[in-house]
């Protein structure tokens, strides 16, 4: 988008919205029943959001599928070619384990970010200042810091 364009993403009636300059336009591009978590990259030219039953992904303000990142629950944008998320393993009842990762999005490659031990859940992100919060089940909040090196 350009500098002064104002773009938005959300979720009506559990379709993936867009919201550019005013306009509202619907996106589907893991054609799909139930999108969450939606959000959009640092240059407003991409959103991350998570198909029910397909995953996390990335697609284009047009709805183009660029990227299929699988199981990566509430991903959040970690800078421009960073996400982090949480995998969780569950016995279909309750959550046995779950980890926060960063994703390299060139790479493909995932590195844990949570303790040892800790169900670490729903990341929150400040790319500028390399911070990274999650909590666990029990509440205690956890922030790390986190250093993209090329």
């Amino acid at each position: 988008p350009s500098s002064g364009e104002k773009i938005a993403t959300g979720i009506n009636d559990r379709k993936l919205i867009l919201y550019q300059n005013g306009q509202t336009k619907t996106l589907d591009p893991m054609k799909c029943e139930s999108y969450i978590w939606p959000s959009v990259s640092p240059d407003g030219n991409k959103i991350l959001a998570y198909a029910m039953g397909k995953g996390a992904f990335i697609c284009n303000t047009e709805g183009i599928l660029i990227k299929e990142l699988g199981n990566l629950e509430a991903p959040v944008w970690a800078g421009e070619d960073f996400v982090a998320g949480m995998v969780t393993k569950d016995d279909g009842h309750k959550v046995i384990s779950a980890e926060i990762v960063l994703v390299d999005l060139k790479s493909g490659k995932k590195q844990k970010v949570s303790p040892e031990g800790v169900k670490a859940m729903y990341p929150s992100v400040a790319p500028a200042a390399g911070k990274l919060a999650f909590h666990s089940e029990k509440g205690e909040i956890y922030m790390v810091t986190y250093r993209v090196t090329p």
